[in-house]
């Protein structure tokens, strides 16, 4: 299938100042299944997908950001492979108001196979 579909890119412009507005869940990379927080912060690469959209910030006013997407670039830097310290820290950077504009990149789900 169109698996690397340029539909499936969804490319998030911040520019103001402020709350980013979005919260992530992380997950084990190699088992999106596995979320225990003690056993995915060892090291082991991670997946960030957005689990909130809060009211009022500019996470809300993106259309193109929903629930689920998984994050896969944080200001231009490919973050697949990274561990839940190196991740939580670039979104860190990322949500800085000295860093506006910042670009998130997601990815669309892939349909989970029935």
């Amino acid at each position: 299938g169109r698996a690397h579909g340029c539909a499936d890119v969804v490319v998030v412009r911040f520019a103001e100042p402020g709350t980013l507005g979005c919260g992530f869940a992380f997950a084990d990379a190699a088992d999106a299944a596995n979320r225990d927080a003690s056993a995915i912060q060892d090291g082991r690469p991670v997946v960030a997908t957005v689990n909130e959209l809060r009211a009022g910030t500019q996470a809300a006013t993106q259309p193109e950001l929903a629930l689920g997407l998984e994050l896969t670039h944080v200001a231009g830097a490919d973050i697949g492979g990274l561990g839940f310290h190196e991740l939580d820290a670039a979104l860190a950077r990322a949500s800085l108001d000295a860093g506006r504009p910042v670009e998130l990149r997601f990815k669309r789900p892939t349909l989970a196979r029935a």
